[in-house]
Parts: structure tokens; sequence; C-alpha cells
């Protein structure tokens, strides 16, 4: 993820994207070689 506000990046792992990436690309006949997922955020306002 990155900081819209201050570009921090956090960095994460999950199963479950990493299992449905895979699913998908599988559905539609390919391989994944390789992949990135950027998920641009910035704080929540109280």
């Amino acid at each position: 993820m990155v900081c819209t506000e201050t570009g921090k990046v956090i960095e994460f792992f999950d199963p479950v994207i990493e299992k449905r990436q895979k699913v998908l690309a599988e559905e539609y006949g390919y391989d994944i070689v390789d992949h990135k997922l950027t998920l641009y955020v910035k704080p929540k306002k109280a």
C-alpha cells in the first residue's frame, strides 16, 4: 500500500489475495509469471 499523503509504503502478504490471483489466471488459461498489486490509501479521518 502507498499512502497518498506521506508516500509511506506498507508491504503486506495476504494468502487469500495470492490464491485468488492464481485461480483467476488459471480460469483464463494463464500462469502468473510475475505480479504487482498497489493499493493507494490515505489515513482515516476521525
